[in-house]
């Protein structure tokens, strides 16, 4: 049992000073400390799952005396913090458990996402928002570090790392985790469109496309930014063919009808021509449509 506690509580093995580095097991006293500093430990979590947040930081409190050196303790007060809205409190514990161990995962999270969510503050200096996106990426950078094994970290935090790196401009950051994201969470509304404005970003054009071609298959609310790339690429034979995809979902759209008929006029054949003044003249009659008195009908 007390290798177990070791174990989940990360205390760190007594080595003799003075000596070659050979590992001294603890004494009966530590072992004891060790066990009861675990039993505070599950007590707060139980606590924190009944909703009593104040009796949950007593516990943890409780254990963090009893075994100083366990990292994973200190960190999971500082969520409890965080979940609180006790941010001052939540980054202190985070910068403690990172003492005790750089690597702990779960103190570098709950950084991340207090910086990350620092950057929108009202209050926020250009100065400080630089600052805390800094701290925020590198924080989630050690959070979401491939686990031994090849465990990735959770998706909503590996989301939050590449808006980070979107908002610092580190968009070839951006775009590999992004794309693992819009395979692994197709549902997740926006992948895609982070994911696009990242390559644009990048002027990684190409790839744009390629990753719309074929992603607007199976989503095909994308047909109409594909357009866009198209047409910027004066590919307008093709712009024009994804507006129609898009039209096909969308009938009523004045705008993509609009957009539609001018990628037709940019390919400039006879054929294209006439398809377009078809398309303004059904982009008006919608218009005038939405535009009429209530209860009139237009002729």
């Amino acid at each position: 049992k007390i290798a177990v506690l070791l174990a989940v509580l990360g205390t760190a093995t007594v080595v003799e000073a003075g000596q070659s580095g050979r590992a001294v097991a603890p004494s009966a006293a530590q072992a004891s400390a060790v066990a009861q500093a675990y039993e505070q430990f599950l007590l707060a979590h139980r606590l924190d799952d009944e909703n009593d947040q104040a009796g949950a930081i007593q516990a943890y409190r409780r254990a963090m005396a009893l075994d100083p050196s366990a990292s994973e303790i200190v960190a999971s007060l500082a969520d409890l913090y965080m979940r609180t809205d006790r941010n001052a409190e939540a980054i202190a514990m985070g910068e403690q458990a990172l003492k005790i161990l750089p690597s702990n995962r779960e103190a570098h999270r709950v950084l991340g996402t207090i910086y990350a969510a620092r950057l929108g503050a009202d209050n926020a200096t250009r100065e400080s928002q630089r600052e805390d996106l800094v701290r925020a990426t590198r924080h989630l950078e050690q959070a979401t570090e491939r686990q031994p094994g090849g465990v990735q970290a959770d998706a909503n935090l590996r989301a939050m790392l590449a808006r980070l790196y979107i908002a610092g401009t580190a968009y070839d950051k951006a775009i590999p985790i992004l794309s693992e994201l819009v395979k692994q969470e197709p549902g997740w509304p926006d992948g895609a469109t982070l994911l696009v404005d990242a390559y644009a970003a990048a002027n990684r054009t190409d790839e744009a496309i390629q990753f719309l071609q074929e992603a607007a298959i199976d989503n095909p609310q994308l047909y109409s930014t594909l357009a866009d790339f198209y047409g910027r690429g004066r590919r307008y034979r093709e712009a024009a063919g994804a507006y129609e995809r898009a039209l096909a979902r969308n009938p009523g759209s004045f705008d993509l009808r609009v957009r539609y008929a001018s990628m037709l006029l940019n390919a400039g054949e006879t054929g294209d021509l006439v398809k377009a003044r078809d398309v303004l003249r059904e982009a008006m009659t919608l218009r005038l449509v939405v535009m009429a008195p209530s209860g009139l009908r237009w002729p």
